[in-house]
């Protein structure tokens, strides 16, 4: 059991004149007796230590596999990262190059769907052209003779009608289906499909009503009825065709830009398991968790590992502390922060100051006796100490 001294100073002076004498022998003189001054006792608990490392590690492999590779020994320094042993990992490296291969062939994939989509773009120009000359010609054209100043703010239907509303609503649609074409060829060449299918469907709606105007003339004969039926029902024809083509080509795109959005999604995913094979893979590896210097290793190649099994363990070389196990009777008399001086045995006149860092708040056993851990950091020492020294600590009070 640790040896436990508790020592104190206390300074007593004790005069004793030899008048005491007369005091035992019959004096009865108060002036006769000699007070005595008692001051503070200082106490320092002195108990025996270990230097400890402030870091150790216990390493094994997590899963079970045929040790391949070790890259230390006892005694050696190693740093924080460095890989100390590791089992096969061929299965796992086969299952990497796999999906690699399927990585490099979804991207393949995705690009040729997207060389589709390229191309199909580029014949949106061309689409849009030529909806717009259909357009063009439906209006421009075949309906021309149905106004006068139809190129004019006031263009004027050249029959009459029932409903003079609707001929007042067809002047006005000649005017915005003007506007329309002359707007829509400023930027016919960009392509935008979206933009050529909302102007043909207005242009459709112009030549509906049309057909629903001359439906309704009252002074329009029988051949030029028939004549103007024929050539709205062409131009509806030919605008109804420009749209299914836009229509078709934007359904096109949009199936291969959702090709494409599944085609990345996979990829990601891919790679998501490239990530996690490459995460399982780290378990065939042992690292050094921090800097420091191997005090266990029995791994041997050709071994099998057992997940869990420790065959190797480090601690922190420098980054060094004292265990103490203090009885419980002074135990009260010891703080965190409490300044304290060390002694080890293999260096007896050399003095290192420690401070009092941690103290356990559960009791240890030893001997019978309740003992509590105490942990003391070193501040400053200019010499080498070894993990397992012994030391003295004395542990100064509180000032």
């Amino acid at each position: 059991m640790k040896k436990l001294l508790i020592w104190g100073g206390i300074l007593v002076l004790v005069i004793v004149s030899t008048a005491s004498g007369f005091y035992f022998f019959g004096g009865n003189s108060e002036d006769d007796i000699v007070k005595v001054p008692v001051k503070n006792i200082v106490e320092v608990v002195s108990v025996s230590g270990k230097i400890v490392p402030k870091k150790k590690a216990d390493l094994a492999f997590e899963i079970s596999g045929k040790i391949t590779w070790v890259n230390t020994s006892v005694g050696a320094n190693v740093y924080v990262g460095q890989i100390l042993a590791k089992i096969d990992d061929g299965e796992i490296n086969s299952k990497i190059d796999k999906t690699k291969l399927d990585f490099d062939a979804r991207v393949i994939d995705k690009e040729k769907a997207e060389l589709v989509l390229n191309n199909l773009s580029k014949k949106a120009p061309d689409v849009v052209n030529e909806s717009y000359t259909k357009a063009y010609y439906a209006v421009r054209h075949e309906t021309e003779e149905f106004f006068t100043d139809d190129e004019t703010l006031s263009p004027k239907l050249t029959f009459s009608i029932i409903d003079s509303q609707t001929k007042t609503d067809l002047e006005t649609k000649r005017l915005v289906v003007s506007e329309t074409l002359n707007n829509w060829l400023s930027i016919v060449n960009s392509g935008d499909l979206s933009d050529a299918n909302y102007r043909l469907l207005i242009i459709r709606d112009y030549i509906d009503l049309l057909l629903k105007a001359v439906n309704e003339s009252i002074n329009l004969s029988q051949t030029i009825t028939i004549d103007y039926k024929n050539k709205l029902n062409t131009s509806r024809s030919s605008v109804n065709s420009a749209i299914t083509a836009i229509n078709n080509l934007e359904d096109e795109i949009f199936t291969q830009e959702k090709v494409i959005a599944q085609q990345q999604a996979s990829i990601l995913s891919v790679l998501s398991s490239i990530d996690e094979i490459k995460s399982q893979s780290k378990k065939n590896y042992l690292y050094a968790p921090f800097s420091g210097i191997v005090t266990f290793q029995e791994a041997e190649v050709g071994e099998i590992s057992s997940p869990g099994k420790k065959i190797i363990e480090i601690i922190s070389e420098k980054d060094l502390e004292i265990d103490s196990y203090i009885p419980e009777f002074y135990i009260g008399r010891v703080k965190v922060g409490q300044s304290a001086e060390v002694v080890l045995d293999a260096f007896p006149d050399k003095k290192i100051t420690a401070k009092v860092k941690f103290i356990e708040p559960s009791e240890t056993i030893i001997e019978g006796v309740p003992n509590f851990k105490t942990i003391l950091s070193l501040e400053s020492y200019d010499f080498e100490i070894k993990s397992g020294m012994t030391a003295s600590v004395s542990i100064f009070p509180v000032k």
